[in-house]
């Protein structure tokens, strides 16, 4: 890219003039004065902004309490906590979509296909997904005990040639 038509080089010249009004004097101060006048509503903003997580950590706390108060009220357990530093009991400081985004990941699992590709399948519940993973750890459990037996019976064989010892199997 780039060369030495007439177009080319105005457009080198544009930016020269650019670079050098960027590193001036006057630049300096513009941008500084900018600055000034919009710190401000830069401080107002970052107040608004922390207002906001304040009423959403109180509202997870007031909903964390509804929560017990109404597993209390069904004769249930109450909720499991949630083990993240953004979540009051099951409730999110973040806001609903942050705790419909954890349930789903908690719902996702990675599955190999036929082709061997992983895929992310999202279960429908929890304990579809739980259970599909208990299944996964039977499967691989079995493929272990398989080859541990298999890797005996090479492991005899060898043994058994190596002391000149016949094998009745």
């Amino acid at each position: 890219m780039g060369g030495v038509s007439e177009e080319w080089q105005l457009l080198y010249e544009r930016n020269r003039r650019w670079w050098d009004f960027r590193q001036s004097v006057e630049a300096q101060q513009l941008e500084a004065e900018f600055k000034s006048r919009h710190r401000e509503l830069e401080d107002q903003y970052k107040t608004i902004i922390a207002l906001c997580e304040r009423l959403l950590e109180v509202e997870a706390h007031i909903l964390n309490d509804l929560d017990h108060q109404l597993a209390k009220q069904q004769g249930e357990p109450p909720p499991k906590k949630v083990p993240l530093r953004d979540f009051v009991g099951k409730r999110s400081r973040l806001g609903p979509s942050r705790e419909k985004h954890y349930e789903q990941k908690l719902r996702t699992r990675k599955v190999l296909n036929r082709n061997g590709f992983w895929w992310d399948v999202v279960f429908p519940t929890v304990e579809e997904a739980e259970a599909f993973d208990r299944e996964q750890a039977e499967k691989k459990l079995q493929k272990q005990t398989k080859k541990k037996a298999k890797q005996m019976v090479r492991m005899q064989r060898w043994l058994g040639e190596r002391l000149g010892v016949e094998n009745s199997d």
